[in-house]
């Protein structure tokens, strides 16, 4: 279900979008604000590329065009004034991370030359070459859409009035309403839902069914753990079977092919596609995700933008690219793959722009995915320069503390990597 132009300022107009957890409100903003902003908040360029998000893959993006391409101005527009890590959102959940250690700012990406911009993208128009802000307008030789996902709340009944009853992980403002409920859960049943893919994080939810279990468990607080899941197996496939052994084996209820479609607030239930229904005192549903709405808007395409996977230009369109969750491809929506697409995609923009640096590494992918505070499990998963996947490349291990301590070192390595 698409959310209609008269829906969305429906619900610009309701106090629950105020206090929004970063995704849908922002992303309305074009259809609410001034039509066309007259101002140019740059020059006319040059050689420009506007790069719309500053999240780990536009990071990348920005930093790997540095290099490759010095004489060509890198703008980034990115409404928040830090970024946190996405892979510790399931860790701070439980108390696992410091926020302060996976939160960086983009003060080093401006000492190498990119100009960051502090500013949301409201509006796209491609035929002007302009990124619309509210503050301004911006001007482009070449666009790149790296905006990450947006939480399509609307599309589970009742669920954007009623986010206290049911935060979750996949905002930053989601996450630490999560951590206060979780913290404060004194018993009963908690329930999480996997929506359909794809998603951002696969493993995710299965990761913090085990972690809050996990955190339960050591403060003595009876709760019983439900997983939602509305495909027909744990995701990813590769590890399906590990999965479900994890689960039985903590006492982890798991119930497939449970679409959750709409929360019932008075009952504190929820109801699936086919009528199934789960009580819980404490939710966390996680909702279908899709590109920002002014995407669409634009036509780069819904729910997630067409691209080709061995170069990330946006099908259909010459100079306009993109990567990340935002990006229809074959590539796993994780930080791994979006940080390694950012990097690929900035070696075909410099070729496009007159600077030749040979053919990046193709993308592969590792998550090293939680059972526990010191354990995780390990999948890999690789792809062709042309985005099929290499039979025999893929392969998946048992739990292990070593995965955890693999999972933190990349991560930290790629923060740096990123963003300096």
């Amino acid at each position: 279900m698409r959310l209609t132009r008269r829906e969305a300022l429906k619900v610009l107009g309701g106090a629950t979008v105020a206090a929004a957890t970063g995704g849908i409100a922002h992303q309305l903003l074009g259809w609410a604000a001034a039509q066309e902003p007259a101002r140019a908040l740059l020059p006319r360029p040059s050689r420009r590329v506007v790069i719309v998000g500053g999240g780990i893959s536009g990071a990348m993006c920005a930093r790997t065009l540095r290099k490759l391409a010095p004489e060509v101005e890198v703008v980034v527009l990115e409404r928040n004034p830090t970024y946190v890590s996405g892979p510790s959102h399931v860790d701070y959940v439980v108390g696992l991370e410091d926020a302060r250690k996976v939160t960086v700012t983009f003060d080093a990406l401006v000492r190498d030359g990119v100009k960051v911009l502090r500013a949301p993208a409201t509006g796209l128009r491609l035929g002007d070459s302009r990124v619309l802000t509210p503050q301004g307008f911006v001007e482009y030789n070449v666009l790149v859409v790296a905006t990450g996902l947006l939480p399509a709340e609307n599309e589970v009944r009742n669920l954007l009035e009623n986010r206290r009853l049911s935060p979750h992980a996949w905002t930053w403002a989601g996450t630490v309403e999560l951590r206060r409920a979780v913290e404060a859960f004194r018993g009963g049943t908690f329930v999480i839902t996997v929506p359909p893919p794809p998603y951002k994080c696969p493993p995710g939810p299965y990761e913090v069914a085990c972690l809050v279990d996990e955190f339960w468990k050591k403060k003595g607080v009876r709760a019983e753990v439900v997983v939602l899941d509305a495909n027909d197996r744990p995701q990813p496939p590769l590890l399906a079977d590990l999965w479900r052994r994890v689960l039985a084996d903590r006492g982890i209820v798991y119930k497939p092919s449970f679409k959750v479609v709409e929360l019932d607030p008075g009952t504190r239930t929820l109801i699936s596609d086919r009528g199934e229904r789960q009580r819980f005192d404490l939710a966390s549903v996680i909702p279908p995700q899709r590109a920002p709405l002014f995407i669409d808007e634009a036509g780069l395409g819904a729910p997630f933008v067409p691209v080709d996977p061995a170069t990330f230009r946006v099908r259909g369109q010459e100079n306009v690219y993109a990567f990340g969750d935002v990006a229809a491809s074959p590539y796993t929506k994780s930080a791994f793959t979006a940080f390694l697409q950012g990097r690929n995609a900035a070696y075909h923009i410099a070729r496009a722009l007159g600077r030749d640096r040979g053919d990046p590494d193709p993308v592969f992918n590792q998550c090293w995915p939680y059972v526990s505070s010191r354990e995780a499990l390990l999948v890999e998963v690789a792809w062709d320069k042309d985005g099929r996947a290499i039979p025999g490349r893929n392969r998946t291990a048992p739990a292990s503390p070593k995965h955890v301590e693999d999972r933190k070192r990349w991560e930290y390595g790629i923060l740096r990597a990123a963003y300096g």
